[in-house]
């Protein structure tokens, strides 16, 4: 397809020209090969320079005009360049590569595959992986690459998240035409949930647009949502046509959010075209390292994980690399190809860095006199040893200009991949001047740089370029984590507080306030490693305020133990004030630490710290907040005693008294209550209702809809359907609200156990008609499990209602509410046997309900479904 931007890519990539002598058949095989020659992929394949080419030319020249023909021949053996150039390709690497591609060709058959990469630092790791690249370009699949960072192993999902951003890059450089099919892919996918992601991955928003807010959920309920986006968002870019390749490298300093998510990635049943590549140093872990424990759990789970573990590269190898680039005979540089492999190991980036130095002191030189290049192997043989190669990149860098180390000092604050950007913001230059001073790191090779604009910066050692180009969209990464570290090194350590303390605040003071949110992480995490240095009251709660979005924003995506460590940053910047001043900001902080502290099983730690905010709370809301987390802590325990005893205490806060067991004259006074409240409304009148605005109510109602899942699984006979008519009785007395649908779902399945089946039909009707008229997904979601579960097929054929309870099933994943799912599932499965055609449909049938309800964790629905199947065997 000559329109397809990924086409023209692979062709620029990987696709060799057709030769010239087969397109013209008067043209030479010699003029051919030189024409072949020049259009090379590998640059170092390429002439050198402009007197290799000129040199076969001359030859072909010269033999035409004595013989009227141009013999074969092999061209650029005079090609010899003075310029320092260590090839790009791999030496060495021939069985390795054959494995990655193996294991990309795999996931075409096997769905998904995990393939890890390990060994020292600087062996070669990455450069192996990029190999894949050609490949993926030829299927039209996207190779994307995340690098966690030394320095920011605090961040959640930050390899992740800019794994993707390189993805949403990708696809904003496609056509309108085919950006608009990726944005309506992704918007189906999300389900209107689009901000989860957006707060890990900010760059989805160019593509999607800006995305609605989400509504609060449970613990659990968000924690299913967030894993089901996710997969969701991983599926749209993992199709048969189009493959994706997820490289995270540095695996040694993964965060354990970004664990989780691998672990979901892989675990996935569901996942097909997907390979994730990783790498890490071996020499960095041990079997009790998170990164270790993962790779365990995944593989006791059934998934295999090739582990290839790459050694140094071997002496015939260096002789290969040295005569490459010398363009010199194999037995002139064994003596040298020795010499460097004793000194560097045969490590691939010490030899580079060792050959850079030695070309640096002019003990490697090119004579131009004899066009060919010199060494002096005694003083070579002198040379520091490969064990000291961050002190050779010091020295360095230490000859750069000052302008340049001073940048090279920020950007390793920043991080591996940084923003020409946000550099020049935090150095306070503009964006051409700051692209100058950084020009000699680029040159030196110690920078790599990606962007549109990147060709502005190859002139920038060129006084006569107009620096008046547009810089904006330039990334830069240093070519290793070890010249990060050492550009790190170059402040001195009593600076490097102050310098992150500078940093976070004119990240905080410059950035564009519609583009804070997609820095709050990197500002927070700038301030937090130079707290002590924060004296200013006003700076403090500022700072608390951030640690509580972003620990908020960790939170909803699942990163729990970083949430937690921003809630206790946040909290520790509120030391020196008394236990009321900022109380609602102190408060909030105080809830997340709570909440965090039950999501990661610190199970004393948390109830310690709920009775002690009980005690400092100044409303009943605040009490009830603390309260509801007590509630989800104790259900999902399975204590639901316990559960049931804190909702029916917190709703005595608010005078609404109910009995822990109510007796058969309480609930049918309830219920003739019910009938008094109702008398003759009709369907619209209850539609039309006003909706209620008192925040008492909306408290009442956050408790009594949350009762309803452990009155169930306790099995209060009583208990349930009372609280189902105090929800009905205070919307008919208050008016609709956010779950006014569930009210009147619930209340449609009260009279179908009463036996009143016309009234349950319309109550069930009237809650999904409610449902178009309020915005609440959760309880929407849960309407629409109780109408089509217990009301709807009073009154119409069973295949009527299949549609809805697929939408309710649908929208119940969407929002979390997995528990609900599968009671849907259970309670619908006579609905689809009695329209099913076979046993070996019901048999399939079950199957499937069997292993969503295992996925659910879902007991009871897990054992129902297997008696089912068990009669269709």
């Amino acid at each position: 397809d000559d329109n397809d931007p990924m086409t023209w890519v692979h062709c620029h990539i990987a696709r060799q020209p057709k030769p010239l002598k087969h397109i013209n058949l008067a043209v030479s095989s010699a003029l051919s090969a030189i024409i072949n020659k020049l259009l090379a992929k590998n640059c170092e394949d390429r002439y050198q320079s402009a007197l290799g080419i000129k040199s076969d030319l001359e030859s072909c020249r010269s033999e035409w005009k004595k013989t009227g023909v141009i013999n074969d021949f092999t061209p650029g053996k005079q090609d010899i360049s003075d310029r320092f150039e260590i090839p790009q390709k791999l030496y060495g690497r021939e069985k390795e590569v054959a494995c990655l591609l193996g294991a990309f060709a795999d996931i075409n058959i096997s769905g998904s595959q995990m393939f890890l990469v390990s060994g020292y630092s600087g062996v070669g790791k990455s450069a192996l992986i990029n190999e894949i690249h050609k490949p993926i370009v030829e299927q039209k699949g996207y190779f994307i690459v995340g690098k966690f960072d030394q320095f920011q192993r605090n961040i959640p999902y930050s390899a992740i998240a800019q794994a993707f951003k390189g993805l949403m890059k990708q696809l904003l450089a496609e056509s309108s035409e085919h950006l608009e099919v990726w944005k309506k892919e992704l918007q189906a996918a999300v389900a209107g949930n689009g901000q989860v992601l957006i707060d890990i991955i900010p760059a989805l928003e160019q593509i999607m647009g800006v995305q609605p807010s989400v509504p609060h959920l449970g613990t659990e309920e968000n924690q299913n949502r967030f894993n089901r986006l996710v997969l969701k968002f991983l599926q749209v870019f993992t199709q048969n046509n189009h493959p994706l390749v997820l490289f995270l490298d540095d695996l040694q300093w993964v965060d354990s959010a970004s664990l989780g998510l691998i672990k979901l990635f892989i675990l996935n049943k569901d996942q097909s075209n997907f390979l994730l590549l990783g790498a890490y140093r071996d020499n960095e872990v041990d079997q009790h390292h998170p990164f270790i424990l993962t790779v365990d759990e995944i593989k006791k789970a059934g998934m295999e994980v090739p582990n290839l573990i790459l050694k140094p590269i071997q002496l015939n190898d260096i002789n290969q690399l040295l005569m490459d680039m010398l363009k010199s005979e194999r037995e002139k540089v064994k003596p040298l190809a020795k010499l460097v492999f004793d000194k560097t190991a045969g490590n691939p980036f010490f030899i580079n860095q060792f050959l850079k130095n030695i070309y640096q002191t002019e003990l490697l030189s090119f004579d131009p006199v004899r066009q060919a290049w010199e060494w002096d192997l005694e003083k070579i043989e002198k040379q520091q040893s490969s064990d000291n190669v961050v002190d050779l990149l010091l020295t360095e860098m230490q000859s750069l200009p000052e302008s340049c180390q001073e940048l090279l000092c920020f950007a390793a604050c920043i991080g591996n991949v940084f923003d020409l950007q946000v550099l020049a913001l935090i150095s306070e230059k503009t964006l051409p001047e700051t692209a100058k001073d950084l020009w000699p790191a680029v040159k030196a090779g110690l920078l790599l740089v990606e962007g549109d604009n990147h060709t502005l910066l190859r002139n920038m050692d060129n006084d006569a370029v107009q620096l008046n180009g547009d810089f904006s969209s330039i990334l830069e990464q240093f070519i290793h984590d070890r010249v990060q570290q050492a550009a790190y090194l170059l402040i001195e350590e009593n600076q490097k507080q102050k310098l992150h303390l500078k940093i976070g605040r004119l990240l905080l003071k410059n950035t564009p306030k519609e583009k804070l949110a997609n820095y709050y992480f990197d500002i927070v995490e700038h301030y937090n490693k130079s707290i002590a240095l924060v004296t200013d009251t006003d700076e403090l709660v500022e700072l608390a305020k951030l640690n509580l979005i972003v620990g908020q924003k960790a939170k909803a995506s699942t990163a729990y133990s970083p949430a937690l460590q921003y809630y206790r940053n946040g909290f520790d910047c509120l030391q020196g004030l008394t236990k009321q001043e900022h109380y609602q900001l102190r408060f909030e902080i105080e809830k997340g630490e709570i909440e965090c502290n039950f999501l990661l099983a610190n199970i004393d730690e948390g109830l310690k710290q709920a009775g002690s905010l009980l005690k400092l709370c100044k409303t009943i809301e605040d009490k009830v907040d603390v309260n509801n987390i007590l509630i989800l802590y104790y259900g999902g325990a399975g204590q639901m005693d316990q559960a049931i005893d804190i909702a029916l205490d917190s709703l005595s806060y608010l005078n609404v008294n109910i009995p822990r067991d109510p007796s058969q004259i309480q609930f049918l006074t309830e219920l003739a209550r019910a009938k008094i409240n109702l008398g003759r409304k009709k369907t619209d009148e209850l539609i039309n209702m006003p909706n209620f605005e008192a925040k008492e109510i909306h408290i009442v109602f956050s408790l009594l809809k949350e009762l309803v899942a452990p009155t169930y699984l306790q099995g209060s006979s009583t208990l349930l359907p009372y609280i189902i008519l105090r929800m009905f009785n205070l919307t008919l007395k208050h008016g609709n609200g956010p779950v006014a649908s569930f009210a009147y779902s619930g209340y449609a399945l009260l009279w179908a156990k009463l036996g009143d089946f016309a009234e349950a039909y319309r109550f069930g009707v009237l809650a999904m008609q409610c449902n178009e008229h309020v915005d609440n997904p959760p309880m929407e979601a849960r309407c629409y499990f109780m109408s089509t579960s217990f009301a709807l097929y009073w009154q119409q054929p069973f295949k009527t209602i299949q549609q809805p309870r697929k939408i309710g099933l649908q929208k119940l994943l969407d929002t979390g509410e997995y528990f609900w799912a599968s009671y849907i599932n259970l309670f619908g499965f006579w609905q689809e046997a009695v329209l099913s055609k076979s046993l070996d449909e019901l048999f399939d049938l079950t199957t499937r309900e069997i292993q969503f309800a295992k996925k659910a964790k879902q007991i009871e629905p897990y054992y129902v479904h297997t008696l089912h199947r068990n009669l269709f065997k």
